[in-house]
């Protein structure tokens, strides 16, 4: 092989270019979608939130899978999971009964506990 020709070089160069470009619109357009991975996802304020109880924190006995996917370390599944979780078993009597979904363990639920409340269902 001898020296690489500046054609191949430019060739190169534009197929490096058009990748990274793939790249970035495709992560761009999904965190202007609201999908995030785990370590791109905003904090959560009361702001971004509908505020599902008086003191502001979101209810797990009635929250949505769409307002439960907003809190820290709770995606899609984990959503599902609390829902199909309370459709089994009732209210949740306290928000340490989230150790019983399946992916959520301790440093999650610490994590958790500033936005969340069990409060009784009516």
């Amino acid at each position: 092989m001898g020296k690489p020709r500046k054609a191949d070089i430019l060739c190169l160069l534009a197929a490096a270019a058009f990748a990274l470009a793939c790249l970035f619109s495709r992560s761009r357009g999904a965190r202007e979608a609201g999908v995030y991975t785990e370590r791109e996802r905003p904090p959560i304020s009361a702001g971004t939130i509908v505020e599902e109880t008086a003191g502001g924190k979101i209810d797990i006995n009635s929250a949505s899978a769409e307002t439960l996917e907003l809190l820290p370390g709770i995606g899609e599944v984990r959503a599902a999971e609390i829902i199909e979780y309370r459709g089994r078993h009732g209210a949740f009597e306290s928000v340490d009964e989230l150790l019983e979904i399946d992916g959520i363990g301790p440093v999650i639920l610490e994590g958790l506990k500033e936005y969340v409340t069990a409060e009784e269902m009516q």
